[in-house]
C-alpha cells in the first residue's frame, strides 16, 4: 500500500471514530455500542495492515 492510501485510510477511520464519539455525546447510542464499534475499527486496521504487509 502506498503512503497516500495509508494516510487517506487513517484519516477516514479517524473521521469515523470522531463521529462515533459525537453520537455517544448526543446520547443516541450507548457507550458499550461505541466501544464495540471502536474495537471493530481497530480489528479492521490490524487485519488490513497485515494483508498489506503480506502483499509486499
Amino acid at each position: 500500500m502506498n503512503n497516500a492510501k495509508a494516510i487517506t485510510l487513517k484519516h477516514q477511520l479517524d473521521t469515523i471514530r470522531c463521529k462515533l464519539e459525537n453520537i455517544l455525546c448526543e446520547g443516541e447510542i450507548s457507550s458499550e455500542e461505541v466501544c464495540n464499534m471502536s474495537r471493530t475499527l481497530d480489528q479492521f486496521i490490524v487485519i488490513y495492515q497485515r494483508l498489506m504487509l503480506e502483499k509486499k
